[in-house]
């Protein structure tokens, strides 16, 4: 997977056919019955635009980098949600205000975020697995709901 351009543009509504039918190829002939099955019930045009939207932010380097971490980490596909936050933390300037709602209630959890602020503008010395120890902490308290962020930070820790 390697679409053309690697900036992202502020403009864009949702990314472009091309960049998703070919990240959609991929993914079914890296997890076959995986990938697919994961859309039987679904209008595949209609998930694809889902993640056309969902991925507008991403340039194309963020798209690949993230496809290449799942075809060396994953031994399942991404859902929508967990393919947009592997993107995002290949962003070459993690933007915090671009960071992933975590809603209770309708309501963005304060807390949460304000500690992954902290922990995202922390000095460059920091322990480079320390993304990983957060995570684990978050779910540790029931504060961090993707499964599969935690299989990633297991997996970094050699935890899993």
């Amino acid at each position: 997977m390697h679409p053309h351009p690697t900036t992202t543009s502020a403009t864009s509504q949702e990314l472009p056919s091309a960049w998703i039918d070919k990240l959609f190829a991929r993914f079914a002939m890296m997890y076959g019955r995986h990938w697919l099955d994961m859309w039987a019930n679904q209008d595949i045009e209609d998930v694809k635009q889902l993640w056309r939207e969902h991925l507008a932010f991403a340039s194309g380097e963020q798209i690949r980098k993230a496809f290449d971490h799942c075809k060396a980490h994953s031994k399942f596909p991404p859902t929508c949600p967990e393919f947009v936050g592997l993107c995002k933390a290949f962003a070459p300037n993690f933007d915090l205000a671009r960071l992933p709602s975590v809603r209770y209630g309708g309501e963005i959890d304060p807390t949460i975020r304000a500690e992954i602020a902290k922990f995202l503008t922390a000095s460059e010395k920091r322990d480079p697995k320390q993304w990983a120890r957060q995570i684990l902490t978050l779910a540790a308290e029931g504060k961090y709901p993707h499964a599969y962020g935690v299989e990633c930070a297991k997996r970094a820790l050699g935890l899993a």
